[in-house]
Order: structure tokens, then sequence, then C-alpha cells
């Protein structure tokens, strides 16, 4: 007796047991109660995933909103102190710009406000990511301001001081209405 004679007979073996066992339809009864069984749980749970995956797309947008509202609360924040910075560093320069008169200028200490406008120089640069021109007023104003402050802290005579300090109070005079514009914008989308 070789293989496949084996095979043929334990084939005629199981499909005769298999007979005997479904004489009464039984397996076949359960074979498509346990389908049915399995299509509903099929169904149920694509159904399941559809409610999930809505509520995750709900909630990844809730998210992305709130985000959003961070960093506009961010720039907002950001673009309001650099406008108090701006409004702080003009009353400074003032004690040498335009409205200053030279006997005023004997007790001043023009180093620490050459200082202070590097500060701002430095606060300038910091913020210049909220404008995004091509021609960034903040950088411009920067670059001029730090020559300004060279020539005040480096000043041999009151003229000079005077000269860069009207110089640096108009610069900063013309930035101020820029940097209120996006503040203002800032602050009415939120």
């Amino acid at each position: 007796m070789n293989f496949s004679d084996l095979m043929y007979k334990y084939k005629l073996r199981y499909m005769q047991r298999l007979k005997k066992l479904n004489a009464g339809g039984i397996v076949d009864t359960f074979v498509w109660w346990l389908g049915l069984i399995s299509a509903l749980a099929s169904i149920g749970s694509a159904i399941w995933a559809a409610v999930e995956a809505r509520s995750s797309a709900k909630s990844a947008s809730q998210a992305e909103l709130v985000r959003d509202r961070m960093v506009n609360h961010r720039y907002v924040a950001e673009s309001h102190q650099l406008l108090q910075s701006t409004r702080a560093m003009l009353q400074t320069v003032s004690a040498i710009g335009p409205s200053c008169m030279q006997r005023n200028l004997r007790g001043l200490d023009v180093r620490n406000i050459s200082a202070q406008l590097v500060t701002y120089c430095t606060t300038l640069n910091e913020s210049s990511y909220l404008f995004a021109d091509n021609d960034n007023p903040a950088i411009e104003l920067s670059v001029e301001l730090l020559q300004r402050a060279g020539i005040i802290a480096a000043a041999q005579s009151l003229e000079d001081v005077t000269l860069a300090g009207r110089q640096a109070f108009t610069g900063i005079n013309l930035f101020l209405p820029k940097i209120k514009q996006i503040s203002d914008e800032r602050r009415e989308n939120v």
C-alpha cells in the first residue's frame, strides 16, 4: 500500500464520519449560525471603527485649534512686549532727542542710553520674525540704532550726541506705528 492509497482511505473514512454527524443537519446549521455571528461581529466592528475615527478627527481638529490659539497668543504677547519696549526706548532716547537742550546733557549718562539702545536692538532682532516683509523694518532699525549707539557712546562733543540722539529718536518714532499696527492686528485675531 502506497501513500496515495493511504490518503484516499483516510479521506473516505473522514467523509463517512462527517455524513453520520451531519445526518440531522447539525454541522450545516452550526456553520450557518457561526457565519451569521461572524458577519454581524464584523459589521459591528466596522461601525465602531467609524465612530472612533470620527471622534479622533474631532479631537485632532480641536487640538490643532488650541495649538493655533496658543501660537497666536504668543504672537500677541511678543508684539505687545515689543510695542512696550519701543515706547520705553522712545522715552529714554527723548532725553537726547529733538527736544534736548545742550545744558540738559551735562548731567546725563549717555553711555547708559547707548547701552539701552544696544539692548533694544537685541529685542528688535529677537522679534523681527513678526514682520514677514523682505524689507524687515525691525532689522533695518536695529542696524541704524547700533550705528547711533556707537556714535553716542564714543561722542566727543555734545553736538554729536544730540545729532545721533535725534536720528535714533526719529528712527524709533517712525517704527512705532508699524509695531502698533502688528500688535493691534494680532489682538483682533485672538
